[in-house]
């Protein structure tokens, strides 16, 4: 009897000490899991292009910028794509301006993206042929072209950037492109050496040194779709920034001495933090608001595109000193990454790509698929209007 009452309370020993061992195992798993939960945010998105597993990581702030990374554990091969940059770099992609010298008097641009023709007449010297709100490029590297709203290319009459994301098969074959000029006072190739009555067969354009424009610039031209807007955008930013230029020009704010080094601070705080882990993107936020968002996507895709955005956050944020801080909130970040609001409208080349857009009286989202196959995501985008 006195066995029997010594197994029992070992028994119950040994299964009180495997209670506390479970409990406090369960407890510091729960731990684990609730610190990570206030790392990572899931992103819920109500657009089927978009995956459901991007995360908000921890906010990456220097002086007036907050940048949250965008997270996605997903698999995407993005190793059949090339970049502007890598393009022109490489020579595999060529840019040239569309027309030449001429005596006859061009015709408003029938596009759908400029259809305001009165706007568009005076948008195009009288003198030339040459136009403004669109060029030529030809893609032989062999991979899909990937441009993205914003990008600058430099030469050509004007500078310019292009006016919405697209895809450019390889087909060694010009295909028209939209942009927005971001130099106003020029209209002049000074890169070639015409002679005398011999036609301009078309300017050609470089890389503009790693950088886009900055969000506001991007909001004039993706969004509004005007030119004199995206002008008007530049001028101010040239004006906040006491940078000198005769033409206007978007680059030369880049390539000011004090400005770049503004930049530079900021990116050398920043793009380090964005190189780390399944980083696919991020959102943007200037004196606590929420100014633009931009995922792709894969690492290595957002790879290629980090420094030149993180440096047209930097500029905006620069352009915006001075104006009253506030705190970036990771909920805002959130809705704005996931919710897009209003009527879509597509523009699409079958068999290369599809671009949705989606506008509200605040915002508008752009997501960019590649269509060759099945509808890949490739590039969301999303910028404030005010």
């Amino acid at each position: 009897m006195k066995r029997l009452l010594f197994l029992l309370v070992g028994f119950c020993l040994a299964f009180s000490a495997l209670l506390s061992f479970t409990s406090d195992l369960f407890g510091k798993a729960n731990a684990r899991t609730t610190k990570q939960a206030r790392t990572m945010s899931t992103v819920a998105s109500n657009s089927p292009a978009k995956t459901n597993d991007w995360q908000l990581g921890q906010p990456i702030t220097y002086e007036n910028l907050t940048i949250f990374p965008v997270v996605s554990n997903a698999k995407a091969s993005s190793e059949e794509f090339i970049t502007l940059d890598e393009g022109l770099r490489t020579k595999t992609v060529k840019v040239k301006e569309i027309g030449g010298t001429s005596t006859r008097t061009v015709r408003p641009s029938r596009s759908a993206h400029h259809s305001n023709q009165v706007q568009q007449q005076r948008l195009i010297n009288t003198g030339d042929n040459a136009e403004v709100n669109r060029v030529m490029v030809t893609n032989n590297s062999g991979k899909t072209l990937v441009l993205i709203a914003g990008e600058i290319i430099v030469g050509g009459k004007q500078d310019r950037i292009v006016g919405q994301d697209c895809i450019v098969a390889s087909t060694n074959k010009p295909v028209p492109v939209d942009v927005f000029c971001v130099e106003h006072g020029r209209w002049r190739d000074t890169a070639s050496r015409r002679q005398p009555g011999v036609a301009n067969e078309g300017a050609s354009f470089g890389s503009a040194n790693n950088v886009m424009a900055a969000p506001k610039v991007r909001a004039k031209a993706q969004a509004e779709k005007s030119q004199s807007a995206v002008w008007d955008e530049v001028a101010s930013q040239v004006s906040k920034n006491r940078v000198t230029t005769s033409t206007g020009n978007l680059n030369s704010v880049f390539a000011d001495k004090k400005v770049n080094a503004k930049l530079e601070d900021y990116e050398k705080a920043v793009a380090p933090k964005l190189a780390t882990g399944n980083v696919i993107g991020a959102v943007a936020a200037v004196n606590g608001k929420i100014i633009s968002a931009d995922v792709f996507a894969s690492p290595l895709l957002f790879k290629a595109y980090r420094a030149k955005l993180c440096r047209s956050y930097a500029l905006e944020a620069v352009s915006a000193n001075g104006q009253q801080k506030g705190k970036a909130n990771a909920d805002d970040a959130k809705a704005f990454l996931s919710r897009d609001e209003g009527a879509e409208k597509t523009t699409e080349k079958e068999g290369v790509y599809r671009l949705s857009e989606k506008q509200s009286s605040a915002d508008a989202s752009f997501t960019l698929e590649h269509t060759t196959k099945d509808r890949k995501l490739i590039h969301y985008s999303k910028v404030k209007k005010n």
